[in-house]
Formats: C-alpha cells, sequence, structure tokens
C-alpha cells in the first residue's frame, strides 16, 4: 500500500511529487544534526555550508538537548549535495555535524 495516489486526478503538490518520483531525488531532506561543541542549537538558523563557502544550505527546524546521548540534537533541512552523514555545517555561530536518523 503507497501513502500517494499516483492515479488520482491534479492535487496540490501533484508536480513537485511526479518530479521526485521521477527523478529519484529531493531538493531538501530532513537531517538529524548535532552540535560538534556541544552549545545549544538556536532553533530557526540557517545552517550554511563551512566557513570558506558561507553558502545557505537549510535550516534548523527544531533542538533539544538528550539526556539519553548527552548531546544537543536537532532537525533540520538540508539540500542535496549537503546532506550526507558526516557533513559539517554552521548553525549561525555553532558547528554542527549531519547524522543518521534515527539518533543513536
Amino acid at each position: 500500500q503507497s501513502s500517494i495516489d499516483y492515479a488520482k486526478g491534479c492535487y496540490i503538490g501533484q508536480e513537485v511529487v511526479s518530479r521526485m518520483k521521477m527523478s529519484g531525488q529531493r531538493n531538501k531532506s530532513l537531517c538529524g544534526l548535532v552540535s560538534v561543541s556541544g552549545a545549544g542549537l538556536p532553533t530557526g538558523a540557517h545552517l550554511t555550508s563551512p566557513p570558506d563557502q558561507g553558502k545557505d544550505v537549510g535550516w534548523l527546524t527544531s533542538a533539544t538537548k538528550s539526556v539519553r546521548l548527552g548531546k544537543e540534537i536537532g532537525l533540520g533541512y538540508v539540500k542535496r549535495g549537503y546532506n550526507e552523514v558526516g557533513t559539517y555545517l554552521q548553525a549561525g555561530d555553532v558547528a554542527v555535524e549531519v547524522v543518521e536518523l534515527p539518533f543513536v
């Protein structure tokens, strides 16, 4: 069973869904982010590529301190090309690393 009916007629977002299905790619992905220094993550902050590039590559949607992991963690939408696990980005003044979800 699929959550998307590809046989249905017109619907909002149909073109985007069709493009993703045909190309197999997304422009942005929801990624796990971990603070490198342990500093708090600023919710809503723009994510930028490493300082040498400084390109806007996404935004931080939510953040919290994980008691279980002992780390500051967050979720954010990150553009394709910058969303690979192990990529380092900046969330405002805080360095973050893209990690695999679910957080372990």
